[in-house]
């Protein structure tokens, strides 16, 4: 017998899963779908999002047939993402419930990767790439918002998504939370796939003591200095104390992936120390998997 915290822990819902895989092209829908078809997913590529209901409809009739159902989107007219919230909002009437992966990338990455398979963008027709990407992110911006989980793929090659989409959708019993700190530096962008953003930016700037400039946060003692500054204890325990109940929210509604991004100027002292004390802290709270990344270090 479990106690009653684990009783009423939520659990994945017994009935049929559906998650609509959409983003940029070239962003790697293909390596998202493998990735789940490997993981025993059923994927539908291609299929019209007026569509969905029908093949949900079809899955229910035979029980037990498929328990996980993806369906991949892209872009194929100007017409398709309307129809495609259209169609989104239809599932929802029928009491389906669904999750949205939105999968990312960055203008450069996306244009070196349309250029070396030597084919153009859906939506580009006579102009360049840029256009037909500049082009999709508009079309897509409604339903990038709405997206229950984004993933960045621009610093991830094939292996390195094919991890995140095993560590994001292979779940079992209760629902695990995977909370992702990342630190970053300001000057080189801000994440686009953070649910959270803290800037720490108040905290004194190892980078101008010349003992701490050539060392990261990971070091004690830039760890030691960023830590034991006025403010920074305080900001910590505060902040964990308030994701709390945030966290424990989206494991209710059956979020499985969040996204904290800790940013300082460089990406290299003050975020890399807070965001590792801040995983190391929340990685405490229960059905909480905790993975620290550190975006910018090395970049100086």
């Amino acid at each position: 017998m479990g106690t009653a915290a684990e009783e009423l822990a939520p659990v994945k819902p017994p009935e049929n899963e559906l998650l609509v895989i959409t983003g940029m092209s070239g962003a790697g829908r293909t390596t998202a779908s493998h990735a789940l078809e490997d993981m025993g997913w059923y994927v539908v590529e291609g299929l019209p999002p007026e569509l969905i209901s029908t093949m949900m409809d079809l899955v229910a009739r035979h029980p037990g047939s498929v328990e996980k159902l993806a369906v991949v989107l892209d872009a194929r007219s100007r017409g398709f993402y309307t129809n495609m919230q259209e169609g989104l909002a239809q599932i929802a009437a029928a009491g389906i419930t669904y999750r949205v992966l939105f999968l990312e990338a960055s203008d450069e990455l996306l244009v070196r990767r349309f250029e070396q398979g030597r084919r153009p963008h859906p939506l580009q027709n006579d102009g360049r790439i840029l256009d037909g990407i500049q082009a999709e992110r508009d079309l897509l911006a409604p339903v990038k918002d709405q997206a229950d989980i984004i993933v960045d793929t621009t610093d991830l090659n094939v292996h390195g998504l094919a991890n995140a989409i095993n560590e994001l959708f292979n779940d079992d019993g209760p629902i695990t939370l995977r909370l992702n700190v990342m630190s970053f530096g300001f000057k080189y962008g801000v994440p686009t796939d953070a649910n959270f953003l803290a800037d720490v930016r108040f905290i004194p700037n190892p980078h101008w003591v010349p003992e701490l400039r050539p060392l990261t946060g990971q070091d004690s003692k830039v760890r030691d200095f960023v830590l034991v500054n006025e403010g920074a204890g305080e900001f910590v325990d505060r902040y964990v104390e308030a994701l709390m109940p945030v966290l424990e929210g989206y494991r209710r509604e059956n979020k499985h992936y969040a996204t904290l991004a800790v940013g300082c100027t460089g990406g290299k002292h003050r975020s890399v120390a807070i965001s590792e004390e801040l995983a190391r802290r929340l990685d405490q709270l229960p059905n909480v998997k905790v993975n620290t990344t550190h975006r910018d270090l090395g970049r100086e």
